[in-house]
């Protein structure tokens, strides 16, 4: 069997991103992302082509990485038999391939990874749903979000979890040394909800505990975008007073960044608006607890076992200084991420995902594209519950 993979109309780093560039650059979610796609394919037995990650042809980890520069020269490609007819296509993030990939092969399921359809907008994918087959959604919460938000398109729904790419880098990863320095992490984008928020907090935190220091990691990839310690003072920090020796703004590569948490007392993340949250992934993988904001996704990704769910100022300002009076507390709820890491965000629970999806799609094919559910029986469900709820509430009052 074969898959093909598409990222964009054209690659979105100056180099390519492919495995041999993890140890080099600093990577996007999403690219990443797709790297371990390929690999679980390739473990279920299937020949993988990766499109719009490289402008010169490579082949890494027995992937195929296709290369060309542009729209056009995907389509000479295509024409040309150089990507091969796939029994699958999953459009990575973006989506406004679908239309070409469904006319060529009219016949073959084609995907979307829904890794930036944050929940609470309605994803403009769905717009696309006659040449979109199934949406993959990237951890429970988001899943169940459009599940219950989307009933009529709830049929095209599959879950493709995130992983964090631990094991494939730990003979890189170093030990934490010991130090008398307690180390904070904020890992994410820095647009991302909360950055301001956080840097309110550590400021408090950092003029009461002078041992305490702050270290963000955030990107610096793509063409000509490289946010620094000045962009941060300038965007989010101009009127918050933190002491700048003890704060360090750092943009690593995979395996270093996967080091520098595993000495970290436990790790901020942003406070909503996520998919599945891969920071949180990648801080679990190290043993270490997160921080993070408590919406329907992290409730999944970051429980109570592993970490801190806040929101209030108040809340986040008193976990803070409850992980970092209590080194006991982070260093139980580290052990218990380490193994919510190994059970839930594994390559092998990829894996798992990737075979119901690959199973799913056969039956699709074997159908002729034909559904029996169209979400009507779900949507007839929720409004019925929704029904009795407002009976009960009315019933309450009457009685009231």
């Amino acid at each position: 069997m074969k898959a093909l993979l598409w990222r964009n109309d054209h690659p979105l780093y100056d180099y390519p991103a492919t495995f041999s560039s993890l140890s080099k650059h600093t990577m996007g979610g999403t690219c990443s992302q797709v790297l371990w796609h390929a690999l679980g394919f390739k473990s279920l037995g299937f020949d993988v082509q990766v499109l719009g990650c490289a402008e010169t042809d490579l082949e890494e980890e027995g992937i195929d990485f296709v290369g060309a520069s542009d729209r056009d020269a995907q389509m000479r490609l295509l024409d040309s038999g150089r990507i091969m007819r796939p029994d699958i296509v999953l459009m990575e993030g973006a989506y406004h391939g679908g239309a070409r990939f469904k006319q060529r092969w009219p016949d073959v399921p084609v995907c979307h990874v829904g890794q930036s359809s944050e929940p609470g907008r309605r994803p403009g994918s769905f717009d696309h749903d006659h040449e979109i087959d199934f949406y993959l959604f990237v951890s429970v919460g988001h899943f169940m979000f459009y599940v219950y938000r989307y009933p009529a398109l709830a049929h095209k729904f599959v879950l493709l979890r995130n992983v964090s790419p631990y094991d494939y880098f730990a003979d890189a990863v170093r030990e934490p040394e010991d130090s008398e320095v307690i180390r904070v992490a904020w890992l994410g984008a820095w647009l991302k909800p909360g950055l301001r928020e956080w840097s309110d907090t550590m400021s408090n935190v950092m003029r009461r505990r002078p041992d305490v220091h702050w270290e963000l990691y955030g990107p610096a990839y793509g063409k000509g975008v490289q946010p620094s310690r000045d962009y941060l003072e300038r965007e989010f920090w101009f009127d918050v007073d933190l002491p700048g020796d003890r704060v360090f703004v750092r943009s690593v590569p995979l395996p270093e960044l996967l080091s520098q948490l595993r000495g970290c007392r436990f790790v901020i993340t942003s406070l909503g608006s996520e998919t599945a949250c891969i920071s949180a992934m990648d801080a679990h993988a190290c043993g270490r607890p997160v921080v993070s904001g408590a919406d329907g996704v992290y409730k999944i990704v970051n429980p109570e076992s592993s970490g801190l769910r806040v929101h209030a100022a108040e809340d986040r300002l008193r976990a803070a200084d409850m992980l970092i009076q209590d080194k006991a507390l982070a260093d139980l709820l580290g052990d218990n991420a380490r193994d919510l890491y190994q059970r839930d965000f594994s390559f092998a629970t990829q894996r798992r995902d990737l075979q119901e999806l690959v199973a799913t799609a056969n039956v699709f094919k074997h159908m002729g594209g034909h559904s029996f559910c169209d979400g009507r029986g779900i949507h007839a469900n929720l409004v019925y519950a929704k029904a009795v709820h407002w009976a009960r509430k009315l019933a309450r009052r009457q009685r009231g």
